[in-house]
């Protein structure tokens, strides 16, 4: 009777479900962090089990995993911004053993549109090429990433993200660096060995300054903003030390150093040259145009000088600023004109007229400025000290002086002023900053073969 009842009790109790571990990878093969296998983990995915409470993120080297899972078939989606979003299907036997899976993210495609910041990578210096063309490719030859990697680690300063972009073995490119989400940015390779870059107005062209290598003399080549298809190849007179637009758009300046310093003028519609400015013994570091047509070329002889010329390059005045002067900015309403000295380590201000208003020091080496789109920060990049400094335009002070990656170089506002981005030549990266603090928020991965100069904003 006692066997009998306990049968019945124990037919009486229900059973219990089998659970067991659920873990996976997700990856790509966009060879962001190329490893041996080929496969890249991808970091900071959403990864949700369909019909239940499990969600997780994956972590660096782009795992996760659940605990407690009930057998049964699952159906996993994995998002993150910037790619397409995965779905998989696994099954949970509840053995002992984990069930896995993995996973492939694609990267969307980078759509070439306004805000995008385009940046110029040239070969580094003393870095000898090698007849692999990536680094994937390197790699499955069977060389270590690590090794290959020719600039020096990341700063341990860099602000931490879970934000990657795609790396190249191209010596010379450009990188389409989506702001919003670095991972889905695109690298297009160049033929050229460019520095400078500067869009039309509209942003359907943008500007490409290149040296004289690969058996190739100084340029401007005028490349399609969509397709990045070279569309005009302008010789120049020497090496181009800035490009800047006319406060109409109608006209590019292209400021040239060498044997016959000047400043060219293309017309911005037709593509073409129209004039070309000589300076003699004057060479430029960068030039501008006022709303009145005149023309305030930044330059160095003996001395360091601030010259306005007319539209025709007669000299109208003259100002005496500091040593090495690499670049010059006007406000909007052109009340005053700012000039980087690079020997000096300070910024000339100058009121209507040429009239001294200050000289702000900031630090070692100073190479480019930018001004902020409601003209209220001045951001200037000290390529000696590593460091930005942020200025205060209406009370024409130092705001603040912010660290930042190995020779820093050019620096560009986005369109709402948010963000500031700035390329450190050392070190290879790409700063993200605060527009109006300064303060680091993303740092780009170094390319291993090239490093960042100009940068330039799609409008």
């Amino acid at each position: 009777m006692f066997r009998v009842l306990l049968l019945v009790l124990l037919a009486s109790v229900p059973a219990v479900a089998q659970s067991s571990v659920l873990a996976g990878l997700v990856y790509s093969d966009t060879h962001t962090r190329p490893t041996a296998s080929g496969k890249d983990p991808v970091e900071g995915a959403r990864v949700v089990v369909r019909g239940t409470a499990f969600e997780a993120t994956t972590d660096t080297l782009g795992m996760f995993h659940f605990e407690n899972v009930r057998a049964g078939k699952y159906t996993l989606e994995v998002s993150r911004p910037g790619w397409k979003t995965a779905v998989a299907t696994v099954t949970v036997d509840g053995s002992p053993l984990p069930a896995t899976v993995q996973i492939r993210l694609i990267r969307r495609d980078v759509v070439a549109g306004s805000g995008l910041v385009y940046v110029a990578y040239q070969q580094r210096k003393g870095f000898e090429l090698k007849p692999m063309r990536t680094v994937p490719g390197a790699v499955d030859g069977g060389a270590d990433p690590l090794a290959l990697e020719s600039n020096p680690p990341r700063s341990p300063r860099a602000p931490v993200s879970l934000q990657d972009n795609p790396t190249t073995g191209d010596p010379d490119a450009l990188m389409l660096l989506d702001a919003a989400a670095p991972e889905g940015s695109k690298v297009e390779p160049l033929q050229g060995h460019p520095f400078w870059l500067c869009f039309n107005r509209s942003g359907t062209a943008l500007y490409v300054s290149t040296s004289s290598q690969k058996g190739r003399a100084n340029a401007l080549e005028i490349v399609d903003a969509t397709t990045h298809k070279v569309l005009r190849r302008l010789p120049t007179a020497g090496l181009v030390t800035d490009l800047r637009l006319s406060p109409d758009g109608t006209l590019l300046l292209a400021s040239v150093r060498g044997a016959s310093p000047g400043v060219h003028l293309i017309d911005t519609a037709q593509q073409l040259p129209v004039g070309f400015l000589p300076l003699g013994v004057w060479q430029p570091g960068a030039a501008a145009m006022g709303a009145d047509g005149l023309i305030y070329v930044a330059s160095q002889n003996t001395a360091g000088s601030l010259l306005v010329l007319s539209r025709d390059g007669q000299l109208v005045a003259q100002a005496r600023v500091g040593l090495q002067p690499t670049d010059l900015i006007l406000s909007p309403d052109g009340s005053r004109v700012f000039v980087v000295n690079s020997g000096s380590g300070s910024i000339s201000v100058f009121g209507r007229g040429l009239v001294p208003e200050r000289v702000l020091p900031v630090g070692a080496q100073p190479q480019k400025l930018a001004l902020s789109p409601d003209g209220q920060r001045l951001f200037v990049t000290n390529r000696s000290s590593d460091s930005v400094t942020v200025i205060d335009v209406p009370s024409l002070t130092v705001w603040t002086t912010v660290e930042v990656g190995d020779e820093p170089i050019d620096v560009a506002f986005s369109g709402d002023g948010s963000r500031a981005f700035v390329t450190c030549k050392g070190d290879g990266t790409v700063y993200f900053l605060d527009g109006s603090s300064g303060q680091p928020l993303h740092v780009t991965h170094p390319q291993p073969r090239s490093s960042p100069f100009g940068i330039a904003v799609r409008p």
